[in-house]
């Protein structure tokens, strides 16, 4: 019996190693297997349980962690993850707990909101729309905050000097700092009556509680140029906030109060969670920098 390839056009008999039929010339062999390519289904992105910031899949109702009911629709869904590309700087998302989340490429520019932008947080409601914007250019990474209603908070390297009516978050305080004016008289009003309250003491710096919904919460004033805040044994005392370190940041007067554009210093005593103080601007970013957006704690990683 002999072996060999059939021809498909004239039936002839070929030795089996024949590229070419020997009795037509006709092409031989068995064409390469070429697997079909689906496109595999695409699923509706998974939400984050804003009780505990666990990941849960798009068809959950309930958290499978804390039990917490998930949003629906859109509201609390991920942000879409950026590829990774070697050489140019990410945001890294900060759990609650501390690990590590989703990291997005900035590329040349990528604006951050609550409903519009490159990196979007739709349950996020203490972000803006257009929150902030990432500029990367000439090897720096710069933020700039587009008028946001919450701003943007950067973490504190050691100290930093800021304007007065700066404000910054500690733990879970978010305060005002302030250089108080020279003291004078309450004004009269228009029948000449002055309006009665609690004596008036000197102060040089004043420290102002901002409440949830934008009130003004607890107000300290010192005759002093500084003021220690933290959980324990300050100046200025938190003790139910679990977030706040012993002894958590110091805040001084820089040169001469009376001075037309007075400073302030912020000095982090190397607290745990940090200090962060709201941007004005544009401002560069370097590698390690934390920043808060509305709830939002982003890495800045080069």
């Amino acid at each position: 019996m002999d072996l060999g390839l059939v021809c498909d056009a004239c039936d002839a008999l070929s030795p089996l190693r024949s590229t070419e039929c020997c009795g037509c010339s006709a092409p031989l062999g068995v064409a390469p297997f070429v697997p079909e390519v689906r496109q595999a289904p695409k699923h509706a992105d998974p939400r984050r349980c804003a009780k505990c910031d666990q990941v849960a899949p798009a068809q959950f109702r309930f958290c499978g962690r804390c039990g917490a009911a998930l949003p629906l629709g859109s509201e609390g869904a991920l942000p879409a993850r950026a590829v990774e590309i070697p050489g140019q700087p990410r945001l890294v998302h900060i759990r609650p707990d501390g690990t590590h989340g989703d990291a997005f490429v900035v590329g040349e520019r990528l604006v951050a909101g609550r409903a519009t932008g490159d990196l979007s947080f739709a349950g996020d409601l203490w972000m803006s729309p257009r929150h902030a914007t990432f500029r990367y250019d000439d090897g720096r990474l710069h933020v700039r905050d587009e008028a946001s209603l919450n701003g943007v908070f950067l973490r504190l390297q050691g100290a930093r000097r800021v304007p007065s009516g700066t404000r910054f978050l500690v733990g879970e305080q978010l305060l005002t700092v302030e250089v108080c004016p020279t003291d004078r008289l309450a004004l009269m009003d228009d029948s000449g009556t002055c309006f009665f309250g609690s004596p008036r003491s000197t102060a040089k710096l004043a420290i102002g509680q901002q409440l949830a919904g934008g009130q003004t919460g607890l107000y300290f004033r010192t005759l002093g140029t500084q003021l220690t805040i933290g959980r324990e044994g300050n100046d200025i005392n938190f003790p139910e906030d679990p977030f706040l370190s012993a002894r958590h940041v110091v805040v001084q007067i820089v040169g001469d109060p009376q001075a037309p554009d007075p400073m302030i210093q912020v000095t982090d005593q190397g607290s745990r969670n940090g200090t962060f103080v709201r941007v004005r601007g544009e401002v560069a970013l370097a590698p390690g920098d934390q920043l808060f957006l509305g709830q939002q704690l982003l890495q800045v990683e080069i």
